[in-house]
């Protein structure tokens, strides 16, 4: 690759204060984790990122990792409209698509990434870039990060886990560690975001989602204390904590309370609603 084609890229933003400030900090060494509250501009940051990597690495790779096809469509529309990334320069890998060969950029949603990062990345000076991080640490996704990049990049708002150590022991090994955090009072202060106000609605559950909700932490209980007196592997409480949790995550009330609510917003605001699961979009 001429140099003339590897200083082609260039962001059409200007970057924000944090964003140089955390460049710097990346660039140090990179490899790091950005705590990024959402809205907050951790895309263009990669892209910062990417420009660093090509100017030392002309002939490298660059693989971006995202949890969903979703998340897959938006960072291609970022590539080309934030960073003048053109189409042959991008390739894709998901349930829907799959790119004959590996390009410049590679965009993958991370359940094809789990066996084809290693191989777009071998033999080539690569950039791992992982948005929304903390879901790389489970044991199935972990394997999309065993690979030996030149350069790493987490981003997410949540880097570490509540579930597991899976932040410590996988996503941190192969990524670092959180470098550098903007959080959402540091993004309000900068006006980068806008205020906003949380209410939370009480649903009440019916009667056999109650019964199910009710006997579900009757096992997590059990389980528990077995744990505690017997010791060994917590996954059979996550489990249980799990299905407790789909419980209230699908009960049947909170689909008429949400449609009231959207049907009533304040005057002369717009309505943004978001569903846990898409059983609950369809409906």
């Amino acid at each position: 690759m001429r140099d003339e084609e590897a200083k082609s890229w260039r962001l059409r933003l200007s970057p924000r204060s944090w964003q140089n400030e955390a460049l710097q900090r990346w660039a140090a060494q990179f490899r790091g984790v950005v705590s990024v509250v959402t809205g907050g501009g951790k895309t263009v940051f990669a892209e910062m990122c990417m420009v660093k990597f090509r100017e030392r690495f002309p002939n490298g790779r660059i693989i971006i990792l995202v949890p969903t096809i979703t998340l897959l469509d938006q960072w291609v529309v970022s590539l080309r409209e934030e960073l003048g990334v053109t189409n042959q320069e991008i390739a894709c890998y998901s349930s829907q698509e799959r790119s004959p060969k590996p390009k410049q950029v590679n965009v993958m949603v991370i359940n094809s990434a789990r066996k084809l990062a290693v191989k777009v990345a071998e033999k080539v000076d690569t950039f791992l870039v992982v948005d929304e991080c903390h879901r790389a640490g489970s044991p199935a996704n972990s394997l999309a990060l065993q690979i030996n990049p030149k350069a790493a990049l987490g981003l997410s708002a949540t880097p570490e886990r509540e579930s597991d150590d899976g932040f410590e022991t996988r996503v941190s090994p192969a990524l670092g560690k959180i470098i550098f955090t903007y959080n959402y009072a540091q993004a309000r202060r900068d006006h980068v975001i806008s205020p906003f106000e949380l209410v939370n609605v009480h649903v009440d559950l019916l009667p056999d989602e109650e019964r199910n909700y009710a006997l579900l932490t009757k096992r997590a209980a059990v389980e528990l204390r077995r744990i505690q007196k017997e010791g060994g592997s917590d996954e059979k409480l996550k489990r249980i904590l799990q299905a407790r949790a789909a419980v209230s995550a699908t009960a049947a009330m909170r689909i008429p309370v949400a449609v009231k609510l959207v049907e009533q917003p304040p005057a002369g605001s717009a309505t943004i609603g978001r569903c846990a699961r898409k059983s609950s979009v369809k409906l």
